[in-house]
């Protein structure tokens, strides 16, 4: 109706709106639409029965719905307005120091009634006497009694959330009876005193939401898992990042070098970090975003890390140094204590990339001349590696967009490892296009094997590892 005149194009809306929404509304058409959209219509609700002078803003949960009810404590940060609650003490003390630190912690009471529908309008408790009512009859009678008549030490009030948790969301609720708030009225102070319960939106931040959305049953298994990862530079940050954000539960991290101008473009740190060491400042910003991680930054080479440790009890290593000696110095640590072995490396431009996957006891080379020497898709001129400052070795000119495609690359196969998908020694390669080659540097040539890259923007594929 953009032709139209303005009465008849509100005469087309309104009659589209009387069509589409109020005649099927009266034939009950729409009704299943609560059901699918419930967490949608709950957020809205909380959104209008919300207010600056609430002392609780929203609830997150630590842990998957649970088959059974359970009454326990939680932890409210007064600070953030914020409740934490589960009974995974590691969880807890990894999401308050990212949530938590410097901020007051207050104990609270909380219940988490698993339910079998979602609320919708019509199902929402609005009063006290309900929520009071299906907490009694979930509930055992001594549970329900210290719930309901719940009190901090010192016979003060505590405050008291019940949580109904459908298969697919979750709603929260904030119950009259708790500590009055503060508010600030001009010059002066009141107390706000709580009449009535004040819903509130419940958010997960359990592992497996997290990182798979319930839908990667691995990452329960990535979490109890350790890898120790060589390299933190340009493809190990990103590397070491990605898998926090998979779930690996545990990292420890071996870098000497410290970050510099010249690393910025291509690295998971920023100028607040230069002249730092690459592993603390990691260690610092990923722990302080995740709460699903424990990494332990060793700012030193490799040759100390292991005058003072062993392989023994790591998962994976991730080699991704492009360093000949911290491969010789890992297959002679793998000897004594044999563990799954990843080497990543890329060649100039991010023109291809690959990851070596060596099972435990497999090992990287049995001659002498090391095979990353050789292993290249590209037939490189001699001078196309250059000194800098900024590397403790050659440096390989491309951007970060590039090194993405080898950064999943050697993720996937780690994980793969991790997750038991990898039998035998591969390794597996990923090649530039003709197209990608020509505007990096005119006249490329392919070696043959990797000469099936030359029509595609990129090829992937995976080959046996013969040492």
């Amino acid at each position: 109706m953009s032709g139209g005149a303005p009465h008849e194009r509100i005469d087309s809306l309104l009659a589209a709106f009387q069509q589409n929404f109020c005649v099927p509304w009266n034939q009950g058409e729409l009704d299943s639409h609560f059901h699918e959209e419930a967490l949608n219509y709950w957020a809205i609700h909380c959104a209008q029965q919300r207010s600056d002078k609430d002392p609780i803003s929203r609830i997150f949960v630590l842990e998957g719905r649970q088959a059974e009810p359970r009454l326990g404590d939680g932890v409210f940060l007064p600070d953030k307005r914020v409740v934490l609650f589960g009974e995974d003490s590691t969880q807890m003390a990894r999401t308050l120091e990212v949530l938590g630190k410097k901020c007051r912690r207050v104990k609270v009471i909380v219940v988490e009634l698993p339910i079998a529908m979602p609320l919708t309008p019509d199902t929402w408790a609005r009063t006290t006497y309900e929520l009071e009512k299906i907490v009694r009859r979930r509930l055992s009678k001594p549970d329900a009694q210290h719930f309901l008549r719940a009190r901090a030490s010192g016979n003060q009030p505590i405050h008291r959330l019940l949580i109904l948790r459908a298969p697919e969301c979750s709603f929260g609720f904030l119950l009259p009876g708790g500590p009055v708030t503060p508010v600030r009225r001009g010059h002066s102070w009141r107390v706000k005193h709580l009449h009535q319960p004040i819903p509130l939106p419940v958010e997960r931040l359990d592992v497996s939401w997290i990182c798979g959305r319930d839908q990667h049953p691995k990452v329960l298994t990535r979490q109890q898992q350790r890898v120790l990862v060589i390299g933190a530079g340009a493809l190990g940050s990103f590397v070491i990042e990605s898998l926090v954000k998979a779930g690996v539960g545990s990292l420890t991290l071996v870098d000497p070098d410290r970050l510099s101008a010249a690393n910025l473009g291509r690295h998971v740190l920023g100028a607040e970090d230069i002249g730092q060491a690459k592993v603390k400042g990691l260690g610092r910003r990923l722990t302080a975003s995740w709460p699903t991680v424990e990494i332990t930054p060793f700012p030193h080479s490799l040759a100390s890390w292991l005058t003072q440790r062993t392989l023994e009890g790591y998962d994976l290593v991730l080699d991704l140094t492009g360093e000949p000696d911290a491969r010789n110095r890992l297959e002679l640590a793998r000897q004594d204590y044999p563990c799954p072995l990843v080497i990543g490396w890329m060649e100039p431009f991010v023109a291809a990339a690959h990851a070596c996957v060596l099972p435990a006891g497999k090992r990287w080379t049995n001659a002498s001349r090391d095979p990353l020497d050789t292993w290249k898709a590209i037939n490189w001129p001699a001078d196309i590696l250059q000194r800098e400052p900024a590397c403790s070795s050659s440096f390989q000119s491309y951007t970060h967009s590039a090194a993405i495609h080898a950064v999943a690359l050697v993720t996937e196969a780690a994980l793969a490892m991790l997750d038991s998908e990898v039998r035998q020694p591969v390794i597996r390669s990923m090649v530039r296009g003709r197209r990608f080659l020509d505007a990096a540097m005119p006249s490329l040539e392919y070696l043959p094997w990797a000469a099936k890259a030359d029509l595609f923007d990129a090829v992937t594929w995976e080959e046996p590892w013969h040492a």
